[in-house]
């Protein structure tokens, strides 16, 4: 079955085959047998990735065993394309699997989304809320991978507060405001090696860094400060209501 399982649709049919299967008797040894094998050989990633999602719900895998499988999936000696399908199974459409368990991927993380909101404040219980301003200040960097923006508000923040940024290369990105000469860590789909070596260096070298936001702010003053915005505004109000 393993040799023969290369298609999405094959996929699906092996995802409603396994629902099928839930209550056999059986379940208990060999369907985990069956998909510990899919997991380490299925020909497709996204049948890779599904059944080790599988596994790691059912508790027949560790984190540890889910964290290694992952890193091999993604790891530079596996084709993009294959690897991005191997996270396409394992999310399932859904990535709340890695907020719940981020030790699937080896990282520490801390979710501060009550106690950052955009002023400063106090909870209900009095500890303190922390400004949209703060957090930038703490950033050692910024990233956010959209693949859909508008302008891109998250940009202007991390330039105002110069801060590096990570992010992906979205169309309005590339149209309307790469050409002006912002230097930051772009990608496209994937985030590959070279992403995650300059994103290090920026980390560990401080006048790189310092260099880098230096020079974005300086081409966000030109083109997107207020002074800029109250020029073109005054030239559109004239054009439209007349001197």
């Amino acid at each position: 079955m393993i040799g023969l399982l290369r298609s999405v649709e094959e996929y699906r049919l092996l995802r409603h085959h396994i629902a099928a299967c839930v209550d056999h008797p059986a379940r208990h040894d060999g369907l985990p047998a069956a998909l510990a094998a899919l997991a380490a050989d299925a020909g497709h990633g996204l049948v890779q990735g599904r059944a080790t999602r599988l596994l790691h719900d059912a508790g027949v895998w560790s984190a540890d065993a889910v964290q290694r499988r992952m890193s091999q999936a993604l790891s530079g000696g596996t084709p993009p394309a294959r690897g991005a399908a191997f996270v396409e199974g394992f999310l399932a459409g859904s990535g709340s699997v890695l907020v719940h368990d981020a030790d699937l991927l080896g990282v520490r993380m801390i979710l501060g989304s009550d106690l950052i909101q955009h002023d400063r404040g106090q909870t209900a219980d009095g500890r303190p809320v922390f400004g949209l301003a703060d957090a930038y200040q703490q950033a050692d960097l910024v990233t956010y991978p959209s693949l859909v923006e508008g302008f891109g508000n998250a940009f202007l923040e991390t330039i105002y507060y110069r801060r590096p940024i990570v992010m992906s290369t979205y169309e309005i990105f590339k149209t309307d405001i790469q050409p002006k000469g912002f230097r930051v860590i772009g990608f496209d789909d994937f985030i590959d090696d070279s992403v995650v070596q300059q994103a290090r260096a920026v980390l560990d070298d401080a006048q790189l860094t310092a260099d880098m936001v230096n020079h974005n702010y300086e081409l966000g003053v030109r083109y997107y400060s207020y002074r800029v915005l109250e020029r073109r505004l005054a030239v559109l109000l004239d054009q439209c209501l007349g001197a």
